[in-house]
């Protein structure tokens, strides 16, 4: 019995002894030269860190390309794209009536906040005819925000953009109807159509490209489709093998995330020591599934970069000393643009910033996170002195 459960071991190894992993290695090495000699990595949103702004880069661009009037002087082509593919329905409005507007004020918000707030982007007519968009890369929805919507703009549309797909037709938690549309198909499809209806401007047709990329990016569609094929048809191929990684895939992953938060912890403390700033220390909390870089600054601020296995990372900045005035709030808002947070985790954070799509291509820059945080050290320091 011994003997047999030895060769069936041995049986199994051979058969899959991992090699297919090379293969799949070998896919990604070339997809990646392929992007680096076609230029596909060079970014423009992604080199300005303007990735995931809802409201300077999509809302804008959004806007622009919907405005008839637009600089991009395509006239309505590419809003009746817009209506033909997102909404899925004969534009009727006058192209000499349109108005297309980014957030756009709508009054003080009311007690009950059913009124007021500002729009993401509205497009309307004379007859306030059109639709209206909340754009929500990342962010949840507000208290009665849709329904603030619906009270400016009754006979509007009203579009709740994400970056993926759910069902077409939703309803708030206040009760207000809306559809549902995604960056992850109904805007890439739609900027996709733009891109050939501008195929003879081609300042226009090339930043469209970088913006369908961009979406590509941040929907994780950027592997080319014949490799995302092979990929399958190799898997296939090492079903039990890969059935086995598969099962194991978090617990590796978790191993990499403590060891770039302990890497980080490690070096901040030498740069610490380094520069003689004996009142800041870090440490690393280890828990079930989430795992925290803690940084305390004089006693006075805490910063911590949240991760859970590599999704969604954030940094959360608050006051350790609830008592003390919030001197560094300037600081942080304009150097670092970190805004007053729009919930509540725990009373001390004041600040968040997301660091999307961290780390889940490769480890090659962990050193990333470490940057950030001496960057903020050192712009507190300043503060100090």
């Amino acid at each position: 019995m011994g003997k047999e459960i030895i060769n069936n071991q041995k049986k199994i190894s051979g058969q899959n002894d991992f090699t297919f992993l090379r293969q799949i290695k070998q896919l990604i090495d070339f997809n990646e030269e392929k992007a680096i000699l076609s230029g596909e990595n060079f970014n423009i949103f992604s080199i300005m860190s303007m990735e995931s702004d809802e409201v300077f880069t999509h809302s804008a661009l959004i806007a622009e390309l919907l405005n008839p009037k637009g600089s991009h002087g395509m006239g309505g082509d590419f809003l009746k794209a817009f209506y033909g593919i997102v909404l899925e329905e004969e534009f009727t409005l006058k192209l000499d009536e349109v108005i297309c507007a980014k957030e756009e004020h709508i009054g003080f918000r009311n007690k009950d906040q059913t009124l007021g707030g500002r729009l993401d982007i509205v497009l309307k007519d004379f007859q306030q005819n059109g639709f209206v968009i909340e754009n929500k890369i990342y962010a949840g929805e507000q208290v009665n925000q849709l329904l603030r919507y619906k009270n400016k703009y009754p006979d509007a549309k009203l579009l709740y953009l994400t970056l993926y797909a759910e069902s077409s037709r939703q309803v708030s938690s206040d009760g207000v109807q809306y559809t549902s549309i995604s960056y992850e198909n109904d805007i890439k499809n739609w900027i996709e159509e733009c891109t050939k209806l501008s195929f003879n401007k081609p300042i226009i047709r090339e930043t469209l490209q970088q913006y369908s990329n961009l979406i590509k990016k941040l929907t994780h569609q950027t592997a080319n489709k014949k490799m995302k094929e092979k990929i399958i048809e190799i898997i296939s191929e090492n079903f039990e093998a890969s059935q086995e990684i598969y099962n194991n895939f978090l617990a590796a992953l978790r191993l990499k995330q403590l060891e770039l938060l302990n890497f980080t912890s490690e070096k901040f403390n030498e740069e610490m020591i380094k520069n003689l700033w004996g009142d800041i220390s870090s440490k690393v909390h280890e828990k079930k599934d989430l795992d925290v870089l803690e940084i305390n600054f004089k006693n006075e601020l805490c910063i911590q970069f949240r991760i859970k296995n590599l999704k969604d990372p954030l940094f959360l900045i608050g006051l350790t000393n609830k008592d003390l005035d919030s001197k560094y709030s300037n600081a942080l808002n304009t150097q670092f643009g970190f805004k007053d947070v729009d919930w509540r985790t725990n009373e001390w954070v004041l600040f968040k910033h997301d660091c999307k799509n961290f780390g889940q291509t490769n480890f090659q820059n962990d050193r990333q996170v470490l940057e950030y945080v001496l960057k903020i050290i050192k712009c507190l320091h300043w503060l100090e002195n």
